[in-house]
């Protein structure tokens, strides 16, 4: 008799456990930011302006420069914003107007940068008799309010948009500087920097390599709010007459020419005003939303 002998199942293969991936430092700043209520409101507002500013030809439904006979004609069906005196349908003047003062405030907004993280890399990395004529140059220049500096820059040179950016940037560029010397200044001891003196590497290399991509989530906020006060010290020139000049559909040179008409045509300066507001607000929400996304110690 032959005896069975039973066989046990075969044990089934492990499988191992799903690796977590890594939260990573862009993880946290992201989630950090989408809870920013604010910051997401900020976002989508400037979003919208620079979708308005790229398609402003596509979007405008009149030429903002083309006149009518609809001489001040309030908001209707077919001009939402109503006309100017001229005849001129202001949703287009609106629309453009977007696209121009965008350009100003980035444009403004980048030379302040590079003005201000040059002359602040050279004080905060050299230091010495660098670092003081750094602070000389820096303090006075903060001597001087910043739209009133950009008022005599434009009443010299005149009144173009590539002077009106140069104005303002040059009203800015100390917010950078001093920001850029301080985080250099707190940087350049730092064992990473100096390692790489210790193996002979150049300056400007360490500056380049290991010191300004660990203060840029600093400069990154900096930059998203000063553009708000950018546009709207451009907006101010406009509205002084130092801007830029009629037929160009500018922001504040639409509020200086609606204000003669403020009683019989009020929506003149109401829209206008209505997107510097926006566009403020929108660059301060979201600034502040990345300020407390990327800064450690706000971080919820």
């Amino acid at each position: 008799m032959t005896e069975e002998i039973s066989q046990a199942p075969p044990a089934a293969p492990l499988v191992p456990a799903p690796e977590r991936r890594r939260t990573t430092e862009f993880d946290i700043v992201r989630r950090n930011f989408l809870r920013n209520k604010g910051a997401i409101i900020g976002l989508v507002i400037i979003s919208f302006l620079v979708f308005v500013a790229v398609f402003a030809d596509v979007l405008a439904p009149y030429d903002p420069i083309a006149q009518t006979r609809a001489f001040l004609s309030p908001p209707n069906g077919t001009h939402w914003f109503g006309t100017d005196v001229l005849g001129r349908d202001m949703l287009s003047r609106v629309i453009h107007g977007t696209r121009i003062s965008m350009a100003v405030g980035i444009g403004a907004v980048l030379i302040a940068l590079v003005i201000g993280m040059a002359v602040g890399l050279l004080g905060g990395y050299f230091g010495g008799r660098i670092d003081a004529a750094v602070v000389m140059l820096i303090d006075t220049f903060m001597s001087f309010p910043g739209l009133l500096l950009a008022m005599v820059i434009a009443a010299m040179f005149g009144t173009s948009l590539p002077v009106v950016m140069l104005a303002v940037g040059l009203g800015e560029f100390t917010l950078f500087a001093r920001l850029v010397r301080s985080a250099v200044y707190a940087e350049r001891a730092r064992d990473y920097v100096l390692a790489s003196r210790s193996i002979g590497a150049g300056s400007f290399f360490i500056m380049a390599r290991h010191v300004v991509p660990n203060i840029m989530p600093s400069i990154i906020v900096l930059v998203t709010l000063s553009i708000g006060n950018a546009i709207l010290s451009a907006a101010a020139l406009g509205f002084l007459g130092l801007g830029a000049q009629p037929p160009i559909p500018e922001w504040g040179n639409l509020v200086n020419v609606g204000r003669d008409y403020i009683q019989m045509a009020p929506w003149l300066i109401w829209f206008p005003g209505i997107a510097i507001m926006l566009t403020v607000l929108g660059a301060n929400l979201l600034g502040d939303g990345l300020r407390d996304a990327l800064d450690p110690k706000l971080r919820r």
